[in-house]
């Protein structure tokens, strides 16, 4: 098996980004696509950062290319998405607008574009069947390296649109079957870099103006090296080695390879997956004692566990196990890698706000996940039909995510990695059912939600089954006692959804921080408006807000401002407009 890794030349120091303003440290989970088992691998991220792209199991046993964003979470690309079988996005351009797609069931892989979907990449002509597969591409979109078969067997091979498909051609490095494969180009789109294959031997190469040549191996061990990554402007190239130790990372300089060595304990096994656009940071796996861990590399501090530079930084990853980083993006900012979650799934990750931590002088805040725990069972009495996949969503001020689970086999539980600090609802639904009661919850900590799915006939927010057996009211009445608030906005505030005195309408409270600070709640009944007015005298009288229309719900006004020595406030209400 191929090993690769990434080593990054003993150049440019560290703390280049101190002059920048501190951005939040922050750690997001990667979920699954909607329609699968809640498992996503992270292959890539863009340039400039934004994106992330990868692959997700689907609930029909197939893998299906993902990107993902900060903004909107995890989707599938139509283009993609509508193509059939397997398919893993594996690298961005800059701006991720494109990439490229490994279609596992189809004989070429392709060229996505945001805008103009997919783009085959055409094969070399061959001799029988013909496959062709691309494996990275330049910043602009413009070129992507990769492999093809060709007459005299697998090739590199470099596309460029509107342009016959280049061989890249092989090395004379011994006997037996000669292949080669492009793993990466540089930005520009000038260079590529890969590996030659004979029989048991493997040299990495480096091929421009068209012209192939030897980047060497490590003394020692078998003949068995290739280059993996390159930066922007093609001057750095790394890849792996071989020694009599094993496999190590290495940075090709001319005519001799350096290892970047592993961490101490296990066997000698280190990759570094990817690297910046200056070649100063690279990022991938190390082996210890205990396995695989994700590892950050400088010329300064070597290879380092990336799981313990958070835990420095403040951040609670204890139940995480970060087992590779595969990318980072050109500005070292963003690192993006995969692991195993506190539930036990495989996931991709992201962090963000990277060179504020390595800068020195702190983060403007870190942001650490926290595990949500959303219970769904059935109401007692239902019975599933035809429909039997309940969807489980969180919305909040973070990524939107959604999952879903069959109910076919009793109660379901959907574990959500959410940011905390952050303010998410929680629902779900099945067919005509939905999942009660919807909660709202600022995530200061792990914890569990219990929804309950079941018809709501009337919309007030509480369950057919439950206002029948346990609160006493018209399941096919929002308001059973007309006071103007809905049951399910009475049982979730404490109050008798069966008494037209609870809660107490229009009755104001008023708290003061201080004089200039003052808090008037007041609960707000539906199809009522609602005016406060102040005086100092209690015969002139003004009004302090625009009029509240009541919704069955508690209102409450800040009133900022110079206060006088004596305020009295009052409330008048009104039909509703």
């Amino acid at each position: 098996m191929l090993k690769f890794s990434i080593f990054a030349p003993l150049i440019l120091p560290l703390g280049c980004l101190s002059g920048a303003e501190p951005q939040p440290l922050t750690f997001q989970i990667i979920h699954g696509l909607p329609e699968g088992f809640a498992t996503s691998t992270a292959l890539a991220v863009s340039g400039d950062g934004r994106v992330v792209a990868g692959r997700s199991s689907t609930d029909s046993q197939t893998e299906e290319a993902f990107i993902w964003t900060a903004d909107e979470g995890i989707s599938s690309p139509h283009a993609i998405a509508s193509s059939a079988g397997s398919s893993s996005l594996v690298a961005l351009s800059a701006d991720g607008s494109q990439g490229v797609v490994s279609r596992f069931s189809e004989a070429a892989g392709s060229v996505w574009s945001s805008t103009d979907g997919l783009d085959d990449l055409l094969p070399l002509p061959s001799f029988g069947f013909s496959f062709s597969n691309g494996f990275d591409i330049s910043s602009d979109g413009g070129r992507v390296v990769g492999q093809s078969s060709t007459q005299s067997g697998v090739h590199a091979a470099l596309w460029t649109p509107g342009a016959l498909t280049v061989d890249l051609g092989t090395l004379p490095i011994g006997s037996g079957d000669l292949s080669s494969t492009g793993y990466a180009i540089s930005g520009d789109g000038t260079i590529a870099v890969g590996a030659c294959t004979a029989g048991s031997n493997t040299v990495a190469f480096k091929w421009t103006d068209d012209t192939m040549t030897s980047l060497g191996d490590l003394p020692g061990g078998d003949m068995r090296s290739a280059a993996t990554g390159i930066s922007a402007d093609g001057s750095v190239i790394v890849g792996w080695g071989t020694d009599f130790d094993g496999s190590t990372g290495v940075v090709f300089h001319p005519g001799w390879p350096e290892p970047v060595g592993d961490l101490d304990g296990g066997e000698t096994d280190s990759q570094l997956l990817d690297v910046t656009a200056d070649g100063s940071m690279a990022v991938g796996y190390g082996t210890d004692d205990s396995g695989r861990q994700a590892v950050i590399w400088d010329p300064a501090h070597g290879l380092r566990r990336i799981s313990e530079l958070l835990a420095d930084a403040g951040m609670d990853l204890a139940a995480w196990s970060l087992t590779e980083a595969v990318a980072i993006s050109d500005d070292g900012d963003v690192l993006v890698g995969n692991g195993i979650a506190p539930g036990g799934t495989a996931n991709g990750w992201v962090v963000r706000g990277w060179s504020s931590l390595i800068a020195g002088g702190g983060q403007a805040a870190v942001i650490d996940p926290v595990v949500v725990r959303v219970n769904v069972r059935l109401a007692e009495g239902l019975r599933l039909g035809s429909e039997m996949i309940a969807t489980v969503t969180a919305e909040g001020d973070s990524i939107p995510v959604t999952m879903t689970g069959p109910m076919s086999g009793g109660p379901i539980t959907r574990l959500f990695y959410l940011s905390r600090g952050s303010t998410y609802t929680f629902r779900a639904s099945l067919g005509n059912w939905v999942g009660l009661p919807e909660t709202t919850l600022t995530l200061d900590e792990s914890t569990s939600v219990d929804l309950v799915l079941d018809l709501d006939s009337d919309g007030d927010g509480l369950g057919d089954t439950a206002e029948e057996d346990e609160y006493g009211t018209d399941p096919d009445l929002a308001d059973t006692d007309g006071d103007g608030f809905d049951d399910g906005f009475e049982v979730g505030a404490g109050l008798s959804p069966t008494d037209p005195g609870e809660p107490a309408e229009g009755e104001p409270a008023i708290d003061m921080e201080t004089p200039e600070a003052i808090s008037i709640r007041f609960y707000a009944a539906a199809g009522v408006d609602y005016e406060v007015q102040s005086s100092t005298d209690l015969s002139h009288w003004q009004a302090l807000e625009e009029v509240v229309a009541g919704e069955g719900r508690l209102v409450e006004l800040e009133i900022v401002g110079e206060s006088p020595e004596k305020r009295f406030f009052r409330l008048l209400r009104s039909p509703g407009s």
